[in-house]
């Protein structure tokens, strides 16, 4: 008769520890991000110097990016530096390199940004873009 009440005691556990499992897969967001390496460019326009971030992400991830995403911007150099801005271009032109397909991305740099950081065309940035956020349990339903 002891080993019949420890038995339900321990199936009673492991639902409570399942459930708050199931809880938390639905309730927890777990973000899809994609991670890429760029340079400042300085984009001319006619009165004022115009700078943004160029990127290469692998074709692959083109039809992610479809809409206003969400950039994460360190740059090389500044480590205390983090720039949050959202996507402005997207190539529709394919760029091979090291036989993997790729399309330019463009994030637009604020001037402020700009003079502020001390941030200078040619420097390396490493980006985040945030894709998307949902929770595992709507992802896997989707």
């Amino acid at each position: 008769m002891k080993y019949g009440k420890q038995k339900r005691t321990a199936v009673v556990i492991v639902a409570v520890v399942v459930m708050i499992l199931c809880i938390a897969a639905f309730k927890m967001p777990y973000p899809f991000t994609i991670e890429a390496d760029g340079i400042i460019v300085n984009n001319n326009l006619p009165g004022r110097e115009n700078y943004a971030i160029c990127m290469l992400v692998p074709y692959r991830y083109k039809d992610f990016l479809q809409g206003e995403r969400s950039v994460v911007a360190t740059f090389e150099g500044r480590d205390d530096v983090s720039i949050n801005s959202s996507i402005v271009s997207v190539s529709h032109q394919i760029v091979k390199k090291s036989n993997e397909n790729f399309f330019e991305v463009y994030v637009q740099l604020a001037d402020m940004e700009v003079d502020y950081y001390d941030l200078y065309p040619g420097m390396k940035v490493h980006v985040v873009i945030s894709v998307d956020d949902t929770s595992i349990i709507r992802r896997i339903a989707t």
